[in-house]
């Protein structure tokens, strides 16, 4: 990492570097200019999208607050296409009438999209509900780690 002073109120180049600046320094970071990512994403079981137009529901392989991905074995969306989706938690609707954009297609059936346009309640709500989602897989985390540090009596 390069912690270096800014004085002349320049901005820093994004070519291959990412760079956190603040009025009289900034911090560089090599190497992850290729950082996609705007938020961090949860995968939870139940979670589905229904597209206007499309058959059927796809489930959702993560969430974030700014986009998700699916699953699509039908192959039947292109990069760049506008949707607008629902969300659903095991078959019940937590966000509606999403506009989103196709933005990435990996493997020919995983498919990336960012959320646009999103109302202020859309925003409350997908931000809950990824906070929510989060907050459980944490618990779930503990427990785990509670259970497999429990001491077993010893059989004598």
């Amino acid at each position: 990492m390069k912690i270096g002073a800014k004085t002349d109120g320049s901005s820093l180049s994004w070519r291959s570097e990412l760079a956190v600046e603040n009025q009289d320094f900034s911090f560089v970071y090599p190497g992850e200019a290729d950082i996609k990512r705007q938020a961090y994403r949860v995968h939870y079981p139940g979670l589905a999208i229904h597209i206007q137009g499309h058959e059927g529901s796809y489930a959702v392989l993560d969430l974030s607050p700014a986009g998700l991905a699916f699953r699509d074995e039908r192959q039947s969306f292109t990069l760049g296409q506008n949707i607008r989706l629902d969300l659903f938690i095991r078959d019940r609707v937590c966000v509606q009438e999403i506009q989103a954009k196709i933005v990435r297609i990996r493997d020919a059936v995983k498919v990336a999209c960012v959320f646009e346009d999103l109302t202020r309640q859309q925003e409350r709500l997908l931000d809950k509900l990824t906070l929510e989602i989060q907050k459980r897989l944490i618990d779930q985390r503990k427990r785990k780690q509670q259970e497999g540090n429990v001491e077993k009596p010893n059989a004598t």
